[in-house]
C-alpha cells in the first residue's frame, strides 16, 4: 500500500516540477555550433551570466519581467501554439543579422530539437461524438417490414374471405322451391332414354 502511495504522489508532483523548469537551450551542442549572428536572437549576453537576457523568451512573452533575466520556463518556451511566433522571430532576426537562410534554418532546427520532448500536451483531448445509424436503420427496416406485412396479410385475408363468400354464393344458388332445375341437355338425355320404353308399349 505504501509503495502505491509513493508512486501516486511521485506521478502527481513530476508534471509540476517539469513545468517549473527553465529553458536551457544554450546547453545543447547544436546551439554552441551556431554562428554568433544567430545566437544573439536567442540570448543577449552569456547565457551563464545572470544578467543575460532571454531574447526569444521575451519575444514569446514567457518571462515574468521585461528583462527576462530568470530564463523563460520550458512550459511556455516550448508551447505548441507559440512555435509559429518563435519561427517568425528567428526568421526576422537571424536573416537580418546573418544575411542568409541557412543560419535561419539551423536556428529553427535547434529550437525544435530542444523542444521536441518538452512541448506541452493538452491534459484532455476533445471528445468526438460518433453518430450511430445502425439502430435507426434497424428501426426503419422493422418499420418497413411491419408496414409491408400488414397490407399483405390484410389482402390475403380479404381475398380469402371474398373467395369463400363467392364459393358459398355459388353453392347456395338454388331455386327457392327446393327443386333442382335441369338444363336443355338433361332433357335431351332423358328423352332418348324414355323413347325405347314408349315404342315397346305402342308395339
Amino acid at each position: 500500500m505504501s509503495v502505491w502511495y509513493l508512486l501516486i504522489n511521485l506521478a502527481y508532483f513530476l508534471p509540476s516540477a517539469s513545468s517549473d523548469a527553465t529553458q536551457t537551450i544554450a546547453s545543447i551542442d547544436a546551439y554552441m555550433q551556431q554562428r554568433s549572428c544567430a545566437t544573439v536572437c536567442f540570448w543577449n549576453g552569456d547565457p551563464n551570466n545572470s544578467n543575460a537576457q532571454d531574447v526569444l523568451g521575451i519575444k514569446l512573452e514567457c518571462c515574468p519581467q521585461v528583462t527576462c533575466e530568470g530564463n523563460a520556463k520550458d512550459a511556455c518556451y516550448c508551447r505548441r501554439d507559440l512555435r509559429d511566433s518563435a519561427v517568425s522571430w528567428l526568421s526576422t532576426c537571424v536573416i537580418h543579422h546573418c544575411s542568409n537562410t541557412a543560419d535561419f534554418s539551423s536556428a529553427v532546427s535547434i529550437y525544435d530539437e530542444y523542444c521536441k520532448d518538452k512541448r506541452q500536451v493538452p491534459s484532455s483531448l476533445p471528445v468526438i461524438k460518433a453518430t450511430t445509424t445502425i439502430d435507426s436503420e434497424q428501426d426503419e427496416t422493422a418499420s418497413d417490414r411491419d408496414s409491408g406485412s400488414q397490407p399483405t396479410a390484410l389482402t390475403a385475408a380479404s381475398d380469402r374471405d371474398s373467395g369463400s363468400e363467392a364459393t358459398t354464393t355459388a353453392t347456395m344458388s338454388m331455386p327457392s322451391s327446393g327443386a333442382v332445375s335441369l338444363g336443355p341437355g338433361a332433357y335431351l338425355v332423358l328423352g332418348f332414354s324414355i323413347l325405347p320404353l314408349a315404342l315397346s308399349i305402342v308395339g
